[in-house]
């Protein structure tokens, strides 16, 4: 499998997997940030968590600052993947729903065969991209440390995990050049993608407002629904039970409907 996609070392494969979800992380996190999920949406789901450059097992290699170079690297990698038999979906939280919805993007350009369904999280729709639509529209990646991990806590709240300022001093590098390329980001231009979309949103989170959610209605044509959950913008690692619900129950019509699909083919 390629360095792109980084699963729970723990995970077993069962042999009844029939559908894969491809997990893309937040600004500064890795393939972990979604191996807590193990196990909790079925067997019949293969979760693919996305190893994104220079963090964790990637950390020696450069950084990606921007989106078109990243979804060019990312699709090339994922292609062998995507080419198998299996129906997958997509998943991104955050700075990740933005990597998913180009991803889908150029997936449908390129006449790729297109995911069930692109679940995007805890994040303003691609067309409000840039800071005169963000909540709060500091430009992280131009501040000095102090300054950055001011807004940082301001924007996210305080995390026990980024404490030590030799934690802070590591992973600051990393989350420069994520925010630089959330920053420099323009979904130009918009386009609606066929393939369905779910968008979740956490009542606690204070990065977007309902109707910047709600405008990723505007990026589909085949079919739209979000879902408020609990807690703030980390609820994907702090908190995943009542998330994993919710997909297990969408993932699991998407295998139905796989299964009939499959039934009714020649």
């Amino acid at each position: 499998m390629t360095k792109w996609i980084c699963t729970d070392p723990k995970a077993r494969p069962t042999g009844s997997e029939v559908l894969e979800l491809y997990c893309i992380p937040q600004a500064g996190m890795g393939a972990w940030a979604f191996h807590s999920w193990t196990g909790k949406l079925g067997p019949e789901i293969s979760i693919l968590p996305v190893e994104l450059p220079g963090r964790n097992t990637r950390l020696g290699e450069p950084k990606h600052t921007d989106m078109s170079c990243l979804i060019d690297d990312l699709l090339t990698a994922l292609l062998p993947l995507l080419e198998n038999a299996k129906p997958y979906a997509i998943f991104g939280h955050s700075m990740g729903a933005w990597i998913g919805y180009e991803l889908v993007r150029q997936i449908e350009a390129r006449g790729l065969r297109p995911p069930v369904r692109l679940y995007v999280s805890a994040n303003r729709a691609p067309q409000l991209a840039g800071p005169e639509n963000d909540v709060d529209p500091t430009m992280m990646s131009a501040l000095s440390y102090d300054e950055f991990w001011e807004c940082f806590e301001r924007r996210y709240g305080p995390s026990k995990d980024l404490r030590s300022d030799s934690v802070r001093r590591f992973v600051w590098p990393l989350l420069r050049a994520d925010f630089e390329l959330i920053e420099r980001y323009r979904a130009s231009p918009p386009v609606a993608v066929r393939t369905g979309i779910r968008a979740f949103g956490a009542r606690g989170d204070r990065r977007y407002t309902a109707e910047q959610l709600e405008r990723w209605s505007e990026c589909t044509t085949g079919g739209f629904r979000v879902s408020w959950l609990g807690g703030g913008h980390n609820y994907v690692t702090e908190d995943p039970g009542p998330l994993a619900e919710v997909l297990r129950a969408d993932l699991e019509d998407c295998v139905r409907r796989a299964r009939s699909a499959a039934a009714g083919a020649p």
